[in-house]
């Protein structure tokens, strides 16, 4: 274990995932986020019983 101090001056400045992602200037001709339209499946429920019954 280490004194929290200690721990923010060794981590630093990073930027988070999210940050570091945004920080291309491309970045949205770099990555796609296809989006998947079919429909979901269908379920049964039925014979769905909860949980101490």
């Amino acid at each position: 274990m280490i004194d929290i101090a200690e721990y923010r001056r060794l981590k630093g400045d990073a930027p988070d995932f999210g940050r570091f992602l945004l920080a291309d200037p491309d970045w949205e001709e770099d990555i796609e986020f296809p989006r998947n339209r079919d429909l979901p499946r269908e379920v049964d429920f039925t014979d769905f019983e909860p949980d101490g019954a």
